[in-house]
């Protein structure tokens, strides 16, 4: 998973003011002291119980700034129903229950996953923009497509989390002749260029993977 770079909002604390530290003890009837209480006195909206208790003041601190605010997207760069596209919603709807905000799904698909990598890239760096993708346009589109691509992954975006790892496999018809993989090398050997592969995607891993 990745974001653009600088994407979390530093969480800000207010401070409720400067601290008197000579009015932060009380004490009781035996003259002892508590030191990080506010005395009554200095506590003009605090409720004073007897002497021998001490006093705290109930005025209301002001809450830190929260994130989520509002829905998280995340980009998938493939059609529904793929593996990216099963992970992508699996870590939203965990996200979902454990930030209390929506967290949705969003397919842009073309171009050998560029459009999505794109879109996040020049997104906000809010945090609000998030982008599951793999090894592909990760790391191989920035070099296959350099003259293409308008942002740069290695430099406009930051990894979170490393979420699997998927194994790839080679699938035939029951027809296909080979049984194994050094009997489709023979084949391929024995016929050159009479044999036709499909891929996921231009320059995709599996495409790499099969030329070299």
């Amino acid at each position: 998973m990745m974001a653009k770079k600088n994407s979390y909002p530093q969480r800000r604390v207010h401070s409720a003011g400067p601290v008197n530290t000579e009015e932060r003890s009380w004490s009781d009837s035996q003259g002892r002291a508590e030191p990080g209480v506010a005395s009554c006195p200095e506590s003009p909206r605090a409720s004073c119980p007897p002497p021998s208790r001490p006093c705290r003041s109930r005025r209301p601190r002001k809450p830190a700034d929260s994130f989520p605010a509002r829905t998280i997207k995340i980009l998938v760069p493939y059609a529904p129903g793929g593996a990216t596209d099963i992970i992508a919603r699996i870590i939203a709807a965990k996200l979902t229950e454990s930030l209390g905000q929506s967290v949705l799904v969003e397919n842009r698909t073309g171009a050998s996953g560029n459009l999505a990598l794109e879109a996040v890239a020049k997104a906000p760096a809010d945090g609000y923009t998030l982008f599951v993708g793999n090894v592909s346009t990760n790391t191989i589109n920035e070099n296959t497509f350099a003259q293409q691509l308008q942002i740069k992954p290695s430099r406009d975006l930051v990894g979170i989390a490393k979420l699997v790892e998927i194994p790839h496999i080679i699938a035939v018809t029951e027809s296909f002749p080979a049984n194994s993989v050094a009997d489709l090398i023979a084949l391929a050997k024995k016929d050159p260029g009479k044999i036709n592969y499909a891929s996921a995607g231009l320059e995709a891993i599996p495409t790499s993977t099969w030329k070299n």
